[in-house]
């Protein structure tokens, strides 16, 4: 089904392919731990359009989910993307490139599998931290809020009026 099945050495992957006309896809597997980063770009060279898929696991069908966020599944004459590994999503992910054309699309693709860098965990906690920030500042406001409202008066206080003088 697949017209070149390419495995991707830890070194990484640089090279100029084809799709055939008549191919529906050619995919790229990919072998990477929890806390690494995979990065890739796909760029067509001369005529043609592409579509990148990514897919978690070492195989994929017609049937294959893939990660949209991840993925473009509309002609496009380039795409790049970078997905870092965690913990529950296993080591085999496979990059499919297909396309709608009946001719052949020359391409470059690039695949690298790397450290994610101490930057982008502490780019990560730092968003956090900031959410929490700005939600204790909320919740500390509404209560101050809620505290003035219940201890204003209910009604205006009334005047004292005097009695009138007696005659």
């Amino acid at each position: 089904m697949s017209a070149n099945s390419y495995t991707v050495p830890a070194t990484g992957y640089d090279s100029t392919d084809t799709l055939g006309a008549l191919d529906l896809w050619n995919d790229y597997h990919v072998s990477a731990a929890s806390g690494k980063k995979i990065s890739y770009s796909f760029a067509v060279q001369g005529s043609g359009t592409i579509k990148v898929l990514f897919v978690k696991g070492s195989t994929f069908t017609l049937n294959s989910q893939y990660l949209v966020v991840y993925s473009r599944d509309t002609p496009t004459t380039s795409y790049s993307g970078t997905f870092s590994v965690g913990s529950d999503d296993g080591t085999q992910f496979t990059i499919v490139v297909t396309s709608d054309l009946t001719q052949n699309v020359t391409y470059t693709a690039k695949i690298t599998v790397a450290d994610t860098p101490v930057t982008d965990y502490l780019l990560g906690a730092g968003i956090l931290v900031g959410i929490i920030v700005v939600v204790v500042i909320i919740g500390a406001f509404l209560r101050g809020r809620k505290k003035k409202a219940s201890q204003a008066p209910s009604h205006a206080p009334q005047q004292h009026i005097p009695p009138p003088p007696a005659r």
